[in-house]
């Protein structure tokens, strides 16, 4: 039995304060985890990550009857306004391809934040002592 799901906005409450920025950010995903993403970002800014990444890692599909900030079906997980505390079960997973967006949140007078990834290898999704077997 198939669900479709047409959500819409039926009210919106607009909160008064101060406007504020967002700084984008592109991660280029492959050979990468989201362990080693949270590795990178200071966890004391607001952010989201929003994205796609496809793994060699096989769930059933995720229960779609409640939105959700990781959805991981298949071999594809998508991220949608995710934060660490929400990303356990996936943190290791080593993508095959992708992207994933990061979204800092500054509020006025906030410095931009200083997000270098590097040029440090994506990580060896082959552990050492399977290596052999090759």
């Amino acid at each position: 039995m198939r669900r479709i799901h047409n959500l819409l906005l039926i009210s919106a409450r607009i909160i008064e304060g101060e406007p504020l920025k967002v700084q984008l950010e592109r991660v280029e995903m492959k050979g990468r985890s989201l362990r080693w993403l949270l590795g990178k970002i200071d966890q004391r800014r607001v952010y989201y990550l929003s994205g796609e990444i496809q793994t060699a890692r096989i769930e059933p599909v995720a229960n779609i009857d409640r939105y959700q900030p990781v959805i991981y079906s298949g071999q594809t997980m998508t991220l949608r306004y995710a934060r660490a505390q929400e990303l356990g079960p996936w943190l290791d997973l080593v993508a095959a391809k992708g992207e994933v967006f990061l979204q800092f949140w500054l509020k006025p007078g906030e410095q931009p934040v200083v997000f270098e990834i590097g040029n440090e290898p994506p990580e060896d999704a082959i552990p050492a002592e399977l290596r052999r077997f090759l």
